[in-house]
C-alpha cells in the first residue's frame, strides 16, 4: 500500500486549529481541514456535557451524551485542556474495553 503525504495548507497550526503531525499521510490533513469548520461546537458541547457532571465524564461517556465517538472527543478534549477549561483527575474509570481511563471534569475556577 502506498500513501501519499503532503504539507499542511495555509491555516492555524495545531493545536490552535485542528492539524497533524509531520509525516502524517494525506488523508490525515484533509481530515483536520474538514473538522476544522466544526471543532468549536465540538468543543462547546463537550465542555456543557462536563459542567452537567460535576463528578466529571471519560472520553468514552461525553461521547455518547453529545453524540461523537470517542475519537472525536479526545482532541477537542486536549484542546479543552490547553485552554484551561478542563482538568485531569486522579479518578480512573472502565470504557468498553475494559482499559483504565481518565476521568475529566470542567473548570469551575
Amino acid at each position: 500500500m502506498k500513501y501519499s503525504f503532503a504539507e499542511p495548507t495555509a491555516r492555524a497550526a495545531y493545536p490552535d486549529s485542528p492539524g497533524t503531525k509531520a509525516g502524517s499521510p494525506e488523508t490525515a490533513f484533509k481530515a483536520a481541514d474538514r473538522i476544522a469548520g466544526i471543532a468549536s461546537s465540538h468543543r462547546d458541547m463537550i465542555l456543557a456535557a462536563l459542567q452537567a457532571e460535576p463528578s466529571g465524564l471519560c472520553s468514552e461517556e461525553i461521547g455518547k451524551r453529545v453524540g461523537l465517538t470517542q475519537y472525536a472527543v479526545r482532541p477537542r478534549i486536549s484542546e479543552l485542556y490547553r485552554d484551561g477549561k478542563v482538568k485531569r483527575t486522579e479518578d480512573r474509570t472502565k470504557n468498553a474495553g475494559g482499559n483504565s481511563v481518565m476521568i475529566w471534569r470542567a473548570r469551575h475556577d
